[in-house]
């Protein structure tokens, strides 16, 4: 678990175009950004809803100095992990902004380069690319390559890069904006810190370690004479530098030295804490000190459950939030695991823990899909599922704006149409209107419908009642290093910790769907008769124990795992590794998975609530049966 440091302008107003205010406005602008720098946030947003209200009642909605205030409200969600909320803040100022000053205005690369940097955190790289390039030669164009806000679209662009492992690209930028601070800031600003902390974590990723830690000592050097709180992000990538070399000691050290940092500066719910307990239980877990870990991946996971089921949206931003949150609900799992293993005396306890959290590592558009599937056709509710399929349409719509309206933006000028985008943009705050009245609709008609659109995870007897004798469900979790395995019957429920990781699984995976494909000639290759075996040696076979007497299979698949289909598995070892079409006598004796098991994959545990609970009963006079 990485985590590097964006850097975002210090004042909105340092790149706005002088604007005509009140000193109210100003002083509520200047307590907001300051309070932001020195990390009061509870404060700070005090002030920066103040300034939205003053700026409103002075100059109006849509003017350059109610743009100024979101912006820095949207500034300030940032740093609280809001990424929600922010994000449609810095679109409304973006626009603002761009319609008073033109689209070649800093003031608008300021909107598209922090709108980039939440895209980043959610890992939408490929909408956060072209943002960072379009703000990048905004600023060149306007300030020149020297410029300090030149250096900030450089350095986030580079982390952009590093994010998705791309160093080659990352690492000139890097070592520009590291000289841009220095020539414009001096050598001991903090700024210079954060550049000199950010190259060193390029190269602890590449093992480049002796010269990763003199960067780091220099930047370390810097903020603890100044006093800076980004002194928590050089310690951290200093412990992480440990971490990898070996060194635990020195690792642990640093780590509580940041997490203190962080949770006084961001507060004991942020996020960024959050990844800090983390990140601290990770350091345990390598150990195998499973018990020191347990109460700091429980932390963390408390956070990021309090912030998922917070969530009441469809929006991208936050199933790009709960997707990213998925390495600490698998943390927990990895802990509970172990410790129940070790016959812990928290197991039953444990057992709960480890069950929600495969459950919380799931969170995806899938099982929602299924979740509002079964909403829609639920049994004599014919206006539930029209005002359901209307939401869906329109959320749909508006995604589709929004995409068209981030493509426009990141284009130049002379490839930009004015009026297109205006449409879009009316289009889009139509549909968001639309989006709050038909959930204000459901809310009023349908309050049982929140809890399926909504679900969380199910307990172990909850999840037991949805089960018959001979049924059995298997929850999948693909770790780094290792698996996680949990099967519940009707009475019972196991937990397995398997060897083999997600790059294994992988790699296992993808030889084995090659055999899937025809070759160009069109004939049909050699089945890997060994590798379907292994496959279950190693990720189902530990199960097996608590699979006697289970003729059906609900199984919530994870990882490489997901894109195979599980029935073409074997159960013992083949007479051969390859077993060929051409001798269908092999193909028809072999010990097939399909065979012990009727095999259904669902998307999440709560899917299968919501299909029981929920679906349209069948009006079928024969049984269907489908090959595809």
């Amino acid at each position: 678990m990485r985590r590097f440091l964006l850097i975002l302008s210090l004042l909105a107003l340092a790149t706005a175009p002088a604007l005509a205010q009140s000193d109210a406005l100003k002083q509520a602008w200047l307590q907001t950004t300051t309070l932001i720098d020195a990390g009061k946030y509870t404060k700070a947003e005090i002030w920066a809803k103040k300034a939205v209200d003053l700026a409103q009642t002075e100059s109006g909605a849509g003017r350059p100095a109610y743009a100024t205030s979101i912006y820095n409200l949207a500034w300030l969600y940032r740093y609280q992990g809001r990424y929600a909320e922010a994000e449609p803040l810095l679109k409304r100022s973006r626009d603002i902004r761009q319609q008073a000053y033109g689209p070649d205005n800093p003031a608008v690369a300021e909107c598209l380069n922090i709108l980039a940097v939440i895209y980043i955190y959610q890992g939408r790289y490929a909408e956060a690319e072209p943002l960072e390039q379009r703000a990048l030669a905004i600023r060149e164009k306007a300030l020149g390559t020297d410029d300090r806000d030149v250096a900030i679209s450089v350095n986030n662009l580079a982390e952009l890069y590093n994010a998705q492992a791309r160093y080659a690209d990352a690492e000139p930028l890097l070592k520009r904006a590291l000289a841009i601070n220095e020539k414009v800031l001096g050598p001991e600003n903090p700024k210079v810190a954060l550049s000199l902390s950010n190259l060193a974590e390029l190269y602890v990723m590449q093992g480049r370690y002796a010269k990763a830690e003199s960067l780091l000592n220099q930047a370390l050097a810097i903020d603890q004479k100044i006093g800076h709180p980004d002194v928590a992000t050089i310690l951290n990538n200093l412990a992480v530098l440990y971490k990898d070399q070996g060194r635990p000691a020195e690792a642990e050290q640093f780590m509580k030295r940041a997490l203190a940092i962080e949770e006084k500066t961001l507060g004991p719910e942020h996020p960024g804490v959050a990844w800090g307990l983390a990140e601290l239980a990770l350091l345990y877990g390598v150990q195998s000190r499973y018990a020191d870990a347990l109460p700091f991946i429980r932390r963390a996971a408390v956070i990021m459950e309090s912030r998922a089921a917070s969530t009441k949206e469809e929006s991208k931003s936050v199933q790009s939030e709960l997707r990213g949150q998925r390495d600490i609900f698998l943390g927990e799992a990895a802990v509970t695991a172990h410790l129940i293993a070790a016959n812990d005396p928290q197991s039953a306890q444990l057992r709960e823990e480890g069950f929600a959290a495969l459950q919380w590592s799931k969170a995806s558009d899938t099982a929602a899909a299924v979740s509002h599937m079964a909403a829609r056709f639920a049994a004599g509710s014919d206006a539930l599922a029209n005002l359901v399929r209307q939401r869906q349409d329109t959320q749909d719509r508006l995604d589709a704006t929004e995409a068209a309206i981030l493509k426009s933006v990141s284009q130049p000028p002379e490839k930009r149409d004015a009026k297109a985008e205006a449409d879009l943009r009316a289009d889009a705050d139509s549909l968001r209107q639309r989006l709050k009245q038909l959930d204000a609709d459901l809310a009023v008609k349908f309050p049982a419908y929140a809890e399926l659109t909504n679900p969380k995870p199910l307990t172990i007897a909850e999840t037991q009642t949805l089960l018959g004798p001979d049924q059995a469900l298997i929850v999948f979790g693909v770790g780094i290093n290792e698996s996680y395995v949990a099967v519940v019957r009707k009475n019972g429920y196991a937990l397995y910790i398997v060897p083999v990781g997600g790059n294994g699984v992988s790699d296992a995976v993808k030889k084995l769907r090659s055999s899937f494909h025809p070759t160009a000639e069109g004939n049909v290759p050699p089945f890997e008769a060994s590798m379907a075996y292994e496959i279950y040696r190693q990720a189902l076979a530990p199960a097996e124990p608590a699979l006697k007497g289970v003729t059906q299979l609900y199984v919530v698949t994870d990882g490489a795992m997901e894109s195979l289909p599980l029935g073409v598995l074997l159960t013992s070892k083949p007479s051969a590794d390859t077993l060929s079409a051409t001798a269908p006598d092999q193909l028809r004796a072999a010990p097939w998975l399909v065979r012990r098991y009727a095999v259904s994959v669902l998307p999440s545990v709560s899917s299968l609530k919501a299909l029981r609970q929920f679906a349209s009963a069948a009006h079928a006079s024969q049984p269907f049966i489908g090959f595809g």
